[in-house]
């Protein structure tokens, strides 16, 4: 499936679909840029309002943005850490209890951007309780600091989610309307925009999270494997047809996680065991995404846990 231009990232610590956590990332995040395409599975379809860390001023509008556009510059780690050490040190040095934890990762604020005669400026950063602090500077660089670097697409959303996903405070849902904004050196050059909608909604996503956990981990042929010495992540990417039908296999998003180690042998009887569990799938969520169908994914956890809970 080619990719289409919103730039949706699927990270959710959620027992129905993929689980990029802090520990996974730092063992492999140099694969992890490629996995942006697809969506859960059994993500939460649902009516929810979103609301970003991350928002646009343009004329008269507040927008909401999926990302940060301080993450396309390539110091985004050192400038991304600066942010979150003078948020943790005002907290520290003001006696509040609820002290963010600092990660390389995930921001622990909000931006602000403004789109002014074309160009864009970040304007404001803050953190997200509000507790008073707000830069006025990125490095050397004074607010507002027009974005030069950015030479790509943000994505804007309004409306109420149709497929409700976070992860570390950062919204990756899908929404009823996207208005892509095209950048070359922080001009606006082009934008688009598009309406997203549910063709079809697997009757698996109304399951609760203990019947879907019987539901998957019943089926898996744990006497075929053995003994499990050590925990091994599978995760599974397919395209599925308008029907909710299995299409084909991403391969190229298809892989598992064993300590440090990313594995995408096909042979590999845990890959092919999560395989032929993704194949007895009945039907997907069919969602339509800036006119293409979307991946879906599907995530299983191999471990004795696991193993002596749900072996038959």
């Amino acid at each position: 499936m080619a990719l289409n231009n919103c730039s949706f990232s699927p990270t959710s610590e959620n027992i129905r679909g993929f689980s990029r956590n802090e520990t996974i990332v730092k063992q492999v995040n140099e694969h992890m840029n490629k996995f942006f395409t697809y969506i859960l599975i059994l993500g939460v379809i649902g009516q929810t309002s979103g609301q970003s860390t991350d928002i646009l001023i343009w004329e008269k509008d507040t927008l909401n943005l999926y990302s940060n556009p301080l993450e396309k510059r390539t110091d985004w780690e050192k400038i991304n850490k600066s942010i979150s050490e003078q948020i943790h040190d005002y907290q520290f040095n003001a006696n509040n209890d609820s002290i963010i934890e600092i990660s390389p990762f995930f921001q622990n604020y909000k931006t602000e951007w403004k789109l002014e005669k074309g160009k864009l400026y970040v304007t404001k950063i803050t953190t997200y309780h509000d507790l008073g602090l707000r830069l006025d500077r990125i490095n050397n660089n004074k607010l507002p600091l027009f974005a030069h670097w950015l030479t790509n697409e943000l994505v804007v959303f309004d409306g109420n989610c149709i497929v409700c996903e976070s992860n570390h405070s950062r919204n990756t849902s899908v929404y009823p309307n996207e208005l892509i904004l095209e950048f070359r050196k922080g001009i606006l050059v082009n934008k688009s925009e598009y309406q997203n909608r549910i063709l079809k909604k697997s009757k698996l996503s109304d399951l609760d999270p203990s019947e879907y956990r019987e539901y998957l981990y019943s089926k898996i042929n744990w006497s075929e494997l053995g003994k499990m010495d050590k925990t091994i992540q599978a995760f599974v990417s397919i395209q599925p047809d308008r029907n909710g039908k299995l299409k084909k296999i991403d391969w190229e998003n298809t892989y598992l996680i064993s300590g440090n180690k990313m594995i995408t042998d096909k042979k590999n009887k845990f890959l092919k065991e999560a395989i032929r569990i993704v194949k007895s799938v009945p039907e997907w969520n069919v969602i339509l995404r800036c006119e293409e169908i979307m991946n879906q994914g599907l995530t299983i956890v191999f471990s004795q846990e696991m193993k002596e809970k749900y072996a038959r």
